[in-house]
């Protein structure tokens, strides 16, 4: 009896037409709507193997109701089998196996029949999704190659696990693509770290039959996606190193720098002392204490003796930012029956970050006036009113005194210093002259201030050959000892007011900086 393979041509154009005959499809032959598709996929598939010429015709029918085509094509195994039957029947063998074997075409040719089991170990067609034993190679429905994976190791996974197992790479290693969710939980407390050791565990501990079981059959993949897989959490860390240890080196590096400079310091720090002890007086300049030596330091770009003997070395810029940064050693002088016989310094004085300098000479707190002694750590403050300029530390902010009258509000709360200026036209020429409105401003303070004290008063020139007067006054301000110098000056009948006070305990440092701010005074 000859048997018939029956195929589906599909002649469709349009999508829609393809749908509704893939619905019709999985009605008629009572299959999923993704088996229907997958057929029409493909200009010819075939939909049942060796069955009998009714069985084929009525397949035929059913196809051509669905708008589709049918071939009926003759089986060729049929040939096979007549050719067994005969040679049993010449051995004189029973033909139950023909009758098994007719009955199984009998079976196979009722297309409404409940499939099959599976019989052994299964695996899907990766082009349709048909079902099939193992060992077979082809697909019977679409005839794509089947491959089949040696599995993978439990051993390497494990160890991918255990290393590079905060990235997910182990599970690429398994063919699970959502290994990638990983990685962020990588930067949130190394959480996929502390997983994966847990996974790696498991895996070494997996038995063998259970490993097989589920990861047996995987696909092989190419060595060289693994590669690429395990290059980019490798380099993902290789670039958080690197981001870490760049910086620090540089920081590294520019330490070093300042050591270097620090020791070339060390002979001017002698001769401070030299001179203090020999003549009994702390030298106020590099003139003073009679310094002659050069400096021989590629990253210093000048060594300086200021007031009350503390040396500024300048650096020459080596950050990014390109900014001469200081640092200011500071002595501290003993005496002995009333003279010097030694000192001590501080190095934690300047504009230099902590960052940069040695441990010794770092400072918690921000950077003192010493800043304010070199033109590249000070800046220019104008009055809004009449142009009034003064030269400040540029650490100092506006508005740190509680004062809105003021034309120029400066201060820095962290060193306690502090500036107002405040400016009157004199219209109704109630002032005869500048003496005249500084003394009423002395007057003014000495009243208003609590058990104030005038120390000091006299004239005063600025930088910019400028006549003015100061006042110097000490006073007891809620508990607490304050330095005012009042300066005054006049341009015509528009008369100004400097006010710059400071607590006591620090005035041995900031009133000389108060001064500087006075002398600075540029007159409109």
């Amino acid at each position: 009896m000859a048997l018939y393979d029956v195929y589906i041509i599909n002649v469709l154009d349009s999508e829609e037409q393809v749908a509704k005959a893939a619905a019709l499809l999985a009605e008629k032959f009572r299959l999923t709507p993704q088996q229907a598709q997958n057929l029409l996929n493909k200009k010819r598939a075939i939909i049942k193997r060796a069955v009998d010429e009714a069985t084929a015709k009525k397949l035929e029918a059913a196809i051509v109701d669905c708008g589709l085509q049918a071939e009926l094509v003759e089986d060729s195994s049929v040939v096979e089998l007549e050719l067994v039957d005969n040679l049993a029947e010449a051995n004189g063998e029973s033909k139950h196996t023909s009758n098994d074997s007719a009955g199984k075409h009998d079976t196979a040719g009722n297309i409404y029949q409940a499939p099959a089991a599976p019989v052994g170990k299964q695996v899907f067609c990766r082009q349709c999704g048909s079902q099939m034993s193992v060992e077979q190679r082809v697909c019977t429905n679409c005839g794509a190659s089947i491959v089949v994976g040696g599995g993978r190791s439990k051993v390497v996974a494990g160890f991918l696990a255990f290393f590079l197992g905060g990235f997910g790479v182990h599970r690429f290693y398994l063919g699970q693509w959502w290994g990638i969710f990983y990685i962020p939980f990588y930067f949130l407390f190394f959480l996929s770290s502390l997983v994966s050791l847990v996974e790696a565990i498991y895996f070494w501990a997996c038995s063998k039959e259970r490993w097989d079981e589920k990861y047996g059959d995987k696909p092989a993949s190419s060595g060289l996606i693994i590669a690429l897989i395990a290059a980019v959490p490798i380099i993902a860390v290789v670039g958080i190193l690197a981001a870490i240890a760049v910086p620090a080196y540089q920081d590294y590096t520019y330490r070093a720098k300042v050591a270097a400079g620090l020791n070339e310091a060390h002979a001017w720090k002698m001769a401070v002392e030299e001179f203090a002890i020999s003549t009994n007086f702390i030298p106020n300049s590099t003139l003073d204490a009679g310094i002659k030596l050069k400096v021989n330091n590629p990253h210093l770009d000048s060594i300086e003796v200021v007031d009350e003997g503390e040396i500024v070395l300048t650096f020459i810029p080596f950050t990014s930012n390109n900014e001469r940064h200081t640092i200011t050693l500071i002595p501290t002088f003993t005496k002995s029956n009333g003279k010097y016989t030694s000192a001590t310094w501080d190095c934690k004085g300047g504009t230099l970050p902590n960052n940069y300098r040695p441990v010794a000479c770092r400072n918690t707190n921000l950077p003192a006036f010493e800043s304010a002694r070199t033109d590249h750590d000070t800046k220019v403050v104008k009055s809004p009113y009449t142009g009034l300029q003064l030269t400040i530390p540029a650490k100092w902010k506006e508005g740190a005194a509680d004062n809105d009258e003021a034309s120029i509000n400066y201060g820095d709360i962290y060193s306690e210093a502090y500036l107002l200026v405040f400016e009157e036209v004199d219209n109704a020429n109630v002032f005869a002259d500048l003496d005249a409105f500084h003394q009423q401003v002395q007057n003014m303070y000495l009243e208003d201030l609590p058990n104030a004290v005038l120390t000091g008063s006299g004239p005063l020139t600025t930088l910019n050959q400028e006549q003015g007067r100061f006042s110097r006054l000490k006073a007891n301000v809620d508990g607490y000892d304050i330095v005012y110098i009042v300066v005054a000056f006049n341009r015509g009948d528009t008369y100004f007011q400097l006010v710059l006070w400071t607590l006591e305990s620090r005035a041995g440092k900031n009133e000389k900086v108060l001064k500087q701010i006075a002398k600075s005074a540029v007159l409109p």
